[in-house]
């Protein structure tokens, strides 16, 4: 069996169930750490998920679970064989297919840790609008609102961060991205409200935007 994410964690991990909740917090950040190219990822993922709920009118009990929630999201990469991370190559259909399935297994890992809901948004944040992503094909209103926030900053902080296989895209370019994406992989209103929170983390991304982002 290959190793997963980082020799720092114990590799039999992965099979030995729900983590208590002291627990979960201090392996996220061991994944957060050691995973290429991710340092601070979980927490730039969860500051947008927090002003994205806050700007669209959740209350401040949700906002802060929806963070919680988006501040564990990656936890489920530790089942995920190391060499596949650290590839600086493209992967074969088969390996991003055994690496799509880490959402699901975070959230079992989570099972003590988080309620019914925050679950779900960490199993299904790699789901798409359109029924293209992972790991079950959810669609549209299918997929919870709590996945689309998480899903949307992950991606976002993806795309303007390097990873092994890339360097990191400029800000224009990472909303070019998203803004093609407006309907196919995002919710068009989800889309909406990511723009109008970004200039909340960066004054600089308000002038980056195209004027059609906007509307």
């Amino acid at each position: 069996m290959l190793p997963s994410v980082s020799q720092e964690i114990d590799t039999t991990v992965a099979s030995t169930g729900p983590f208590a909740p002291g627990d979960v917090h201090e392996l996220a950040e061991t994944v957060d750490r050691v995973l290429p190219g991710a340092r601070g990822h979980r927490w730039r993922v969860a500051r947008i998920a927090d002003l994205m709920a806050v700007e669209s009118g959740w209350s401040d009990e949700d906002a802060d679970r929806l963070r919680e929630a988006a501040l564990l999201h990656d936890v489920g990469r530790i089942a995920v064989p190391w060499v596949l991370l650290a590839r600086d190559s493209a992967l074969s259909p088969e390996e991003l297919s055994s690496i799509r399935e880490y959402p699901e297994i975070g959230a079992e890992l989570l099972a003590q840790s988080l309620d019914e809901q925050q679950l779900s948004w960490v199993a299904a944040h790699l789901e798409r609008w359109d029924g293209s992503g992972s790991p079950t094909g959810l669609a549209g209103r299918e997929i919870p609102s709590g996945a689309q926030v998480i899903g949307i900053a992950d991606t976002w902080d993806a795309l303007t961060n390097p990873r092994p296989f890339r360097g990191a895209r400029s800000p224009e370019d990472a909303l070019a991205v998203i803004g093609r994406a407006r309907g196919a992989e995002f919710a068009p209103g989800l889309v909406n409200l990511f723009f109008r929170v970004l200039p909340q983390l960066s004054p600089d991304l308000h002038r980056a935007m195209p004027v059609q982002t906007l509307a």
